[in-house]
């Protein structure tokens, strides 16, 4: 495939879980239409390039760096709304719009702990990342990923919270993004990540639960 080939797929690969956000958000205003786009790109793009996802070691140090940064996320998100959540959001409005987007249950809270970090950190960091850095630099691959990976959390961030908090809370998620990637590609495997994002995801589902519902 030519290089010009090669770019256009890798964009259409970039945007197109910020495609399928806004489709399911925007489009139809509903989080388990969402859900069904997002994760299902997800899930295919995964199983159509299985072979470039890595490893999945599971090694005491990448267990301890999982285990340690999630914690770290978790106790960072819970607690920095609990001491600003007066200047956080309208929780209020943020329950009356999570019920009009269907967002209710233990089940979708269990999509976003238990199933998103696993196809999210294969898609961008077990396969994207290492796609960009065999064609460029790593620290391009890096940035590269966290940019898109932190795009479609601003189509959320946005309804959620008032300008310009719903732009600064996008920050940490490309931050993260960073961190996730520089750990994926120190300890070459998934494993490591997967933990921390799971952990991190549990500290704004736990912001859902005890705050919103």
């Amino acid at each position: 495939m030519t290089k010009g080939g090669i770019f256009v797929k890798n964009i259409i690969y970039l945007l197109g879980p910020t495609v399928m956000i806004f489709i399911g958000l925007y489009v139809f205003s509903s989080v388990p239409v969402t859900f069904v786009l997002f994760y299902g790109w997800l899930t295919v793009f995964c199983l159509l390039h299985r072979k470039e996802v890595g490893s999945f070691s599971m090694t005491k140090s990448e267990w301890l760096v999982g285990i340690g940064s999630g914690v770290l996320f978790y106790i960072s998100i819970f607690a920095g709304v609990f001491v600003f959540q007066d200047h956080v959001t309208d929780f209020e409005e943020v329950r009356v719009l999570t019920e009009e987007w269907g967002f209710t249950g233990w089940g979708l809270v269990l999509v976003l702990i238990m199933i998103n970090p696993f196809l999210e950190e294969v898609y961008w960091r077990g396969v994207m990342l290492m796609r960009l850095k065999r064609e460029g630099t790593e620290t391009r691959a890096i940035v590269t990923t966290a940019f898109y990976y932190s795009l479609y959390h601003i189509l959320s961030m946005v309804l959620l919270f008032t300008w310009p908090l719903n732009v600064v809370l996008v920050l940490p998620v490309f931050a993260a993004g960073l961190f996730w990637a520089y750990i994926r590609l120190r300890t070459g495997s998934l494993v490591g990540v997967i933990i921390s994002h799971l952990l991190a995801d549990a500290g704004i589902m736990s912001i859902y639960w005890f705050f919103v519902r």
